[in-house]
């Protein structure tokens, strides 16, 4: 959910977490998974990730990391009120911002 990109390229690694406890988090991935595709001004971009067949129970986590430097800047929408994890390495400790980044995860679900 882009609110403004100047991108012509958007490329990141999307790294999935189970939630093991309070900011504990391990990755499920088994593989990476990179996503590069054509940015848009704004809007929604939308990745399909149904060829990796992934599987979780229970709470969850969806990352992007930033893996490449770019000119340009890209933002996305946020939510006052709802909460943003992130850390600024990859091995780096896990914290937490006011503020919502605006990504969409539409799931399956076993009942």
């Amino acid at each position: 959910n882009i609110s403004n990109c100047t991108l012509d390229t958007i490329y990141y690694r999307l790294n999935i977490y189970k939630k093991d406890g309070h900011k504990q988090f391990t990755n499920i991935l088994t593989e990476a998974i990179y996503i590069e595709t054509k940015a848009i001004p704004s809007g929604n971009i939308t990745v399909d990730l149904s060829e990796f067949d992934i599987n979780i129970k229970g709470d969850f986590l969806l990352t992007l990391e930033h893996i490449q430097s770019q000119q340009g800047k890209m933002y996305f929408c946020t939510g006052i009120g709802k909460k943003t994890y992130y850390r600024k390495t990859s091995q780096g400790k896990w914290e937490t911002a006011p503020i919502g980044i605006s990504l969409s995860v539409k799931v399956l679900t076993e009942q």
